[in-house]
């Protein structure tokens, strides 16, 4: 059903995402092996300041929330899969970075009527 050289169809991909256990790990395994989704998102993340640990985590998460956003009837069609795919693993390891790269600043204060406040 989801051979490499196969043409699979968001229409299959949907249908089995919505069917039962053996159908939804056909389509994950599909995704993990055959897609071109999971080197796509590694690449993607590699050269956009991430590590191979990084980008497989990207790539699960985004695995997952496709799952749900499908299940959920939240993807509306109005783009391919693998197009909502990418944006979600595209969106997901921006907020990763985002919050990585925030700081926290502590004041020390200078006496005992100061208090300790902390900034974004």
């Amino acid at each position: 059903m989801f051979e490499k050289s196969a043409k699979i169809t968001d229409e299959v991909i949907i249908s089995a995402l919505l069917g039962g256990v053996d159908q939804r790990e056909l389509v994950f395994k599909y995704f993990y092996q055959n897609s071109g989704y999971r080197s796509w998102v590694i690449d993607y993340v590699c050269s956009n300041q991430g590590d191979l640990a990084s980008a497989e985590d990207v790539f699960q998460e985004a695995v997952i929330i496709l799952d749900r956003s499908i299940r959920e009837n939240k993807y509306e069609g109005s783009s391919s899969i693998k197009t909502y795919f990418f944006g979600i693993a595209k969106q997901y390891w921006f907020n990763q970075r985002r919050r990585m790269n925030k700081t926290i600043h502590l004041e020390i204060p200078d006496g005992p009527d100061q208090s300790l406040s902390i900034e974004d």
